[in-house]
């Protein structure tokens, strides 16, 4: 009752190979042997000052027995932070 392109052989077959980025240069034509470095995308974090604590809803209650150095942030790896207060570049 599922297509053959949905079922798990075929994006199996699908994703096999090694897939290489292709670097978009500037006025440079297609296939030439020149390639770009590629660089990481351009983040900037929001202004204003990131919340430290989210407001708790009614019957929430603050859990005891955590401490912040059990954090692992998702971004840079590195303890004692998350994703959203991370500072660190990518």
């Amino acid at each position: 009752m599922v297509a053959p392109a949905y079922r798990v052989p075929t994006w199996r077959q699908g994703f096999a190979g090694k897939n290489y980025p292709v670097p978009s240069v500037g006025g440079s034509q297609v296939g030439s042997s020149t390639t770009a470095e590629l660089l990481p995308p351009a983040v900037r974090r929001p202004s204003g000052r990131p919340r430290k604590v989210r407001i708790k809803s009614r019957g929430e209650f603050k859990k005891s027995g955590q401490l912040s150095s059990n954090r692992r942030c998702a971004r840079c790896g590195q303890t004692g932070h998350n994703r959203t207060s991370c500072c660190n570049p990518i």
